[in-house]
């Protein structure tokens, strides 16, 4: 208090004596009141960066945010015209092209979609990935910015640089679940020009949703009011789809990407998501954020009442623009988070808990359980919706063909380096296996492609096998004549593979493709008639399974 008193005093007298000098002055005053409102515990900025740390940025990020936002009240818009049309924009490396090409496949085929797409990447991808995004209509775009990108930080330069004035944003992870048009034709949008989605977290949660918090150093930065009525402030966003009209939204989208391009910012809000919330929050920009909460997809165990749910689900509200909803349930737009292929179940969990408040589960890898949660739906599809539970198959289905597709054509496409292509495989492969090892595994498999090896004939293999391997788990295989091979059960690969000959270790067959990139087996059959397995992960011996003939491949 002594220092304030002091200072303000001296402001007095400059006031009177060199009035060009009060308003830094001033500026500062606001600075160190801030700052010592901070110091006892009033502000939060991360868990993983305590006050005494934050507090020494905040003095250079108010004057870096105040000259920014002085500029950009001046700063030109695009003029009419500027940008043409509606489309969606992606963005990513290697690792994001598979993702791509299978939603791609699910926006052309289930919903016969002709939108343009652009995928803008900081000029990580090759000639190979380009024409594999081309053959389904998109086209590659180089963000041509001098500097480095770090993760998640191309999403921003990619809507504002790409040609459409409509951008559809969806993370390559992001499977549609309607036609993308019908969002732009949706009044939500032509009402408002941007149509936001929330997220699981928000003011009410102990780890997760911090920068909805009432005392969250981005507000105070910001200068934001706080209404715990208002949606927008108690609520976090999902960021990883969105509908934006960039006319009626340039400066919003100006002051999003320079929080998303601050490190300050993306540390103490874990990346870039909520940017758009609280620029369009600043700014008093128009907006729609969906009333309806994303639930979760998976598998649920009604034995245990347990469920296994990796997956969102994303809604509009309902009743509304995309119908009633069946038994008055929201309606389904997208799924999130599927990055790799497999099959893990089609049913659908929702929570009736408020936004703003936390949902009963925590990110796990482990099921968790939903008896006696009065704000935990499961839909069981199976029986009370089975119109939705065959969209869901459909879009599954073309979603693994779409990537087994993409993987054959890069496996052989030799111009791709071996190493280039585990680079692009890498997010489907086991942690026990290096990209070293994946690359060597994937050379392994080329040669014997390359070499003629696939198997012609495969000495009574061919058949319907029910296999159990050694670690428990169950699978059928359906094996061709030809050597193809498909499989049914819990797997972490699209489950569409071929057998080659092989000449070492005493089994006449390699398989690959079934499992995920650097995993495969060798097969050999018994002099009992049994289908005999290794299952190798890289170069690391995981288990054996043993199949018994039940028919014949049809």
């Amino acid at each position: 208090r002594l220092l304030l008193s002091s200072m303000a005093a001296t402001a007095t007298w400059l006031s009177a004596a060199r009035p060009l000098l009060l308003l830094p002055l001033m500026l500062l005053l606001v600075i160190v009141a801030e700052t010592a409102a901070g110091s006892g515990g009033q502000w939060f900025c991360n868990h993983n960066m305590p006050w005494e740390e934050c507090e020494q940025y905040l003095p250079a990020e108010r004057l870096a945010l105040q000259s920014f936002l002085r500029g950009l009240d001046r700063a030109p818009l695009p003029l009419a015209g500027e940008f043409q049309g509606r489309g969606i924009v992606m963005s990513g490396g290697p690792g994001h092209v598979m993702q791509a090409l299978a939603n791609l496949r699910v926006i052309r085929v289930k919903h016969a979609s002709k939108i343009p797409v652009e995928f803008w990447h900081a000029f990580e991808l090759s000639n190979t990935h380009c024409e594999a995004l081309r053959e389904w209509g998109a086209t590659c775009r180089s963000i041509r910015l001098p500097g480095v990108y770090p993760e998640y930080q191309t999403v921003l330069p990619a809507i504002m640089l790409s040609s459409f004035r409509h951008v559809f944003w969806i993370d390559t992870d992001i499977t549609p679940l309607v036609a993308p048009e019908r969002l732009f034709e949706s009044e939500a949008y032509k009402r408002a020009g941007a149509l936001f989605w929330p997220d699981h977290w928000g003011a009410g949660c102990k780890r997760f949703g911090a920068t909805a918090w009432a005392n969250h150093v981005t507000r105070h930065l910001l200068d934001l009011p706080y209404d715990r009525d208002v949606l927008t402030h108690i609520a976090e966003h999902e960021a990883g789809h969105l509908l934006v009209d960039k006319d009626r939204h340039w400066r919003p989208l100006c002051l999003a990407n320079y929080l998303a391009s601050r490190d300050f910012f993306t540390r103490v809000m874990h990346g870039y998501k909520d940017v758009f919330r609280l620029a369009w929050n600043k700014l008093n920009a128009s907006n729609w954020l969906s009333p309806a909460r994303p639930g979760l997809m998976g598998l649920f165990s009604e034995a245990e009442g347990k469920f296994f749910g990796p997956q969102m689900v994303h809604f509009w509200p309902t009743p509304g623009e995309f119908g009633p909803g069946e038994q008055g349930r929201p309606v389904p737009l997208y799924l999130h988070q599927k990055k790799k292929p497999g099959r893990l179940g089609n049913e659908i969990l929702s929570f009736s808990t408020p936004l703003g408040d936390c949902v009963p589960f925590r990110i796990t890898q482990v099921a968790f359980s939903v008896q006696d949660q009065d704000d935990v739906e499961v839909w069981d599809i199976d029986r009370s919706q089975p119109a939705l539970l065959g969209d869901l198959t459909a879009v599954e289905d073309l979603w693994e063909i779409g990537w087994a597709d993409a993987r054959r054509r890069f496996v052989d496409t030799t111009q791709m380096p071996t190493l280039d292509l585990a680079q692009t495989l890498a997010v489907e492969k086991s942690r026990k296996v290096s990209i070293a090892e994946l690359a060597q595994v994937l050379s392994h498999e080329r040669w014997l492609r390359s070499a003629g090896r696939v198997a012609a004939a495969v000495g009574g293999l061919d058949g319907v096998w029910d296999l159990t391997y050694s670690s428990g788990i169950r699978a059928i295989y359906h094996i061709s004549t030809t050597g193809a091979v498909r499989a049914e059960g819990k797997l972490d690969g699209v489950g569409l593979g071929q057998l080659y000959r092989n000449r070492s270790s005493g089994f006449e067959f390699v398989l690959y493709g079934v499992h995920s990139s650097g995993k495969f087996e060798l097969a050999r059959l018994s002099l009992d008639g049994r289908l005999e397995l290794e299952h190798w992960v890289g170069p690391h011996f995981c288990c054996t399974a043993v199949g018994h003939r039940i028919g014949e491949v049809r």
